[in-house]
């Protein structure tokens, strides 16, 4: 009993040294919560019904009518917006690595959901350029596929994949410039040869940085790739209209 209390002492003290803050605006919240209750109410989750099991779009905007993927699939549980959004950009660039827990659960229930049907081989994630992993001082991926292996028993295939050089920021780019840009950035390390595996990023876009990952999980003699992403981008009308040039 004085054991207990001494632990809860230590947990108030900290707490109140380092409230819990809500990984979207800030603002101080309960111990054990993410996210404040306006900010809760502001996520937008994916309907699976709505989308398409391919690309992960919502119907009718569906990237397969002019795109063709190396993966079998794709799934995300949120929408790339509002407060999770936040959150994510806090996990990659204001080293709130905490962030990526939230995340990480997200992507079990989505993957038990979606994928339960499916047994994996193992987990792999996106790499990162050397130099922009030694300046982070992590990968925001592979924290979230430890966890997630963690979660669903799967082991993860570290360094299955290999950046082999830095390819520039995705962001400005158009989406056929964005595939033209990964080309021949990734590489495999060693055999897959008959495995079905998981590959895990943060945000799906366009998914060109999926697609050349999966090509080459495939070159390295993967049966099967599909993929999970924490949030995926939804087109807006000006890129639907970016899509039509570049087709």
């Amino acid at each position: 009993m004085f054991i207990r209390e001494i632990k809860n002492a230590v947990k108030a003290a900290v707490n109140a040294i380092f409230p819990q803050v809500c990984m979207g605006c800030g603002e101080i919240i309960d111990s054990g919560e993410y996210f404040c209750d306006f900010c809760h109410d502001e996520i937008v989750h994916t309907d699976h019904d709505e989308r398409c099991t391919k690309c992960g779009l919502v119907k009718g905007h569906c990237d397969c009518e002019h795109t063709f993927f190396h993966f079998e699939g794709c799934i995300s549980p949120l929408v790339n917006e509002g407060p999770v959004r936040n959150a994510m950009y806090r996990a990659k660039f204001s080293h709130k690595q905490s962030n990526l827990s939230y995340f990480s659960k997200q992507l079990a229930i989505a993957v038990r959901s979606r994928y339960g049907d499916i047994s994996f081989d193992g987990i792999c994630y996106v790499p990162m350029p050397k130099a922009k992993r030694m300046k982070r001082g992590y990968n925001q991926c592979r924290i979230m596929a430890d966890e997630l292996s963690k979660i669903l028993g799967v082991p993860v295939l570290h360094n299955a994949l290999v950046c082999r050089k830095n390819g520039g920021s995705q962001h400005l780019l158009s989406p056929k410039e964005r595939f033209n840009n990964v080309r021949g950035l990734y590489g495999f390390k060693y055999s897959n040869a008959g495995r079905t595996i998981l590959l895990i990023d943060d945000i799906k876009t366009t998914g060109a940085t999926l697609d050349e990952c999966s090509r080459q999980l495939l070159f390295s003699g993967a049966d099967r790739v599909f993929c999970a992403t924490a949030l995926i981008t939804d087109p807006t009308d000006k890129d639907n209209d970016e899509k039509r040039k570049d087709t």
